[in-house]
């Protein structure tokens, strides 16, 4: 990896030549907290009135749901050449798209360098129309002028405001969908930034499967609404191709809603062309046939063909796609050969890349502080990435250094989310989940209101390795959930449905946030239950007493001010070795059969919402949920 590293390098003192730098404000998660409520309130999940027979009849008609979904959308352009129309497009080619995967991934030094030998004559191609259609004044030699490069970052920064509402903080939003407001081009512009830029976990509504946000997405840019056509613009579109595109990994509609676009009035401009180029960073990571530095090339054109002058933002994002270190050093060396300033973004860019060649955090730091000359203390960016560095190359014999490292730093809600991910991802050290928890009750709790954290340390409690009895990680998982409702401020709100289950929306939320793991050990727990004595479910609140333990327990290890020795809780819950060996195929089974009852309640969803009509559909479920009067 010397050969990496020191390409990297390069890479570091060419970028801080012409780096501006500005500090990171330190900004925590800002969510309201929850308060305790004594009947939670109660919504009735109404009655689709279709059995599993009648799911089992009418399958066929939800095959290939999505793309219906996409066909009714692009109907009113009436291009029936549309590949979401075509039903006889040629097979893909998965055996050679895996070839290439596997020839693009292996990081052997050989290969390496004989992917940039293949791919140096169409990067070159690449690299010389970005240079081409690349402003002048972007290039100028008065680049080191400090009044002009402060001109050309204010420029910058503007087209970054016309794009982002910076009011909009949070990542995460865990309650209903809001209202629209009263409508007019910058409210619908927010409004569906907001839809489309936070994590809405509330009833699943992120979800493109059978979630409520893309629904309204499509539903407001549809060509035959009319009602909404007087608000649509070029900044809506771009947030729904970076929505679809990017985050939903259905780049083909992506690049169809520019043909919407364009009959609905509105032109792209360079944020269209960033968002595309963002399609393919996923591109670059997976199998595919086609080259990545060709289809650049063709959105590259489509810039210089409309007329769109390229910014600073779509150099980024051009680097990020780039896999191999070699086209890495070639890129950031053009960019110094013609002047371009080299933003903040892009540095952080070039310290990832760097962090994967070294395990040592003072070689790290080192780079930090002489290759791109950053005072990483007083940038919370950097310290973050610092943080997340030292917490996954630790050992066990060092995790009191890591602890000592973390007390001399200015830590935010964020600095604990990158150091519990680094643990997490730690291979070298054992008994993760108890020792997140006892980081988790020596932090202060101003610093829990960061979902990521109760993500990672649910992961890592789930996880047992060590075996440790299930009722008692149980009590500590109904701990954590119990406390992430608090501190993240999740809905009190019970669904109940025909046959008179209830679930509670937090819980939900949380398995949403964390994954499948949670359900895994759900699995487990239901196995242990069967064969011992039976513990409660993982969303049963805590009980009053069960709240004073818990309280107790953070507080005992607090006290105890020794947060890398897990001891402190084995001691206290009386922790021991669990008795009940629980099956693989019994965990499996758990999991199909909730994996059966998601997709049967999804498909008994689409199939009336085929029956009602996808627009009044929406527009039903809009009005229900309280979003449109």
């Amino acid at each position: 990896m010397n050969f990496i590293k020191d390409a990297i390098t390069r890479v570091g003192r060419s970028a801080r030549q012409l780096e501006s730098f500005t500090s990171s404000q330190k900004g925590n998660v800002v969510l309201a907290t929850s308060k305790e409520e004594s009947s939670p309130k109660v919504i009735h999940k109404p009655n689709r009135n279709l059995t599993n027979a009648d799911l089992h009849k009418f399958k066929p008609l939800v095959k290939g749901y999505q793309r219906k979904v996409y066909q009714d959308f692009l109907e009113p352009l009436q291009i029936s050449n549309l590949k979401v129309f075509n039903d006889d497009l040629p097979k893909y080619n998965s055996e050679l798209a895996k070839i290439v995967w596997v020839r693009k991934t292996n990081q052997d030094t050989v290969n390496v360098f004989n992917n940039f030998l293949e791919d140096r004559i169409i990067f070159n191609q690449m690299m010389d129309l970005l240079i081409d259609i690349t402003p002048e004044y972007l290039k100028s030699n008065d680049i080191h002028n400090d009044q002009s490069l402060s001109r050309i970052l204010q420029q910058q920064d503007h087209q970054d405001r016309m794009n982002k509402f910076s009011d909009i903080t949070p990542r995460y939003h865990f309650h209903e969908i809001p209202p629209i407001p009263p409508l007019d081009p910058e409210s619908f512009q927010k409004y569906i930034y907001f839809l489309t830029h936070l994590k809405i976990l509330y009833k699943n509504s992120l979800s493109l499967q059978n979630g409520l946000v893309s629904d309204i997405l499509l539903h407001t840019h549809k060509l035959t609404n009319t009602k909404y056509q007087p608000f649509r613009s070029v900044y809506t579109y771009n947030y729904l191709i970076k929505f679809f595109g990017y985050d939903k990994n259905q780049s083909s509609f992506a690049r169809e809603l520019l043909l919407v676009m364009n009959k609905d009035g509105h032109k792209p401009n360079i944020d269209t062309i960033n968002n595309l180029l963002k399609l393919c960073q996923t591109h670059s990571k997976i199998r595919s046939i086609s080259n990545t530095y060709q289809i650049i090339i063709k959105y590259l054109k489509l810039s210089k063909s409309l007329n769109i002058e390229i910014n600073l933002t779509t150099w980024n994002r051009i680097y990020d796609l780039i896999n191999n270190i070699f086209l890495k050093e070639l890129f950031i060396n053009k960019m110094i050969s013609i002047n371009l300033p080299i933003l903040k973004n892009l540095s952080i860019r070039i310290l990832d890349d760097y962090m994967e060649t070294t395990k040592n955090t003072n070689e790290l730091i080192a780079f930090i502080e002489n290759d791109l000359q950053v005072k990483w203390r007083q940038d919370s960016k950097f310290l973050n990435k610092v943080l997340y560095h030292k917490a996954i190359n630790a050992t066990q014999d060092h995790l009191h250094e890591l602890w000592t490292f973390i007390n001399t730093c200015d830590i935010d809600s964020f600095s604990v989310k990158y150091l519990f991910e680094g643990i997490i991802k730690n291979k070298q050290i054992t008994n993760k989940g108890l020792m997140l928890v006892s980081f988790y009750s020596n932090i202060d709790n101003s610093l829990y209101n960061n979902p990521d954290i109760y993500k990672f340390i649910i992961l890592g409690v789930c996880e047992n390795n060590e075996n440790y009895s299930y009722d008692k990680i149980a009590f500590i998982l109904r701990g954590l959930i119990h406390d992430a409702t608090h501190y993240l401020g999740l809905p009190q709100e019970i669904t109940k449905y025909e046959t008179n289950k209830t679930v509670s929306e937090n819980f939900k939320i949380i398995k949403r946030l964390v994954g499948f793991k949670l359900t895994k050990f759900e699995g487990k727990l239901a196995y242990y239950n069967q064969q011992a004595s039976p513990v409660h479910p993982l969303l049963s609140p805590l009980s009053m007493e069960e709240r004073t333990l818990w309280m107790g327990l953070k507080a005992h290890i607090k006290q105890k001010n020794n947060p890398t020795d897990p001891q402190e809780i084995i001691h206290r819950l009386q922790l021991g070795p669990c008795t009940v060996l629980i099956p693989q195929d019994q965990i499996n089974k758990y999991e199909q059969y909730q994996n059966r009852k998601t997709a049967n309640a999804r498909n008994r969803d689409r199939l009336y919402k085929l029956q009602q009509g996808i627009d009044n559909y929406t527009v039903q479920q809009m009005t229900e949920r309280g979003i449109i009067v």
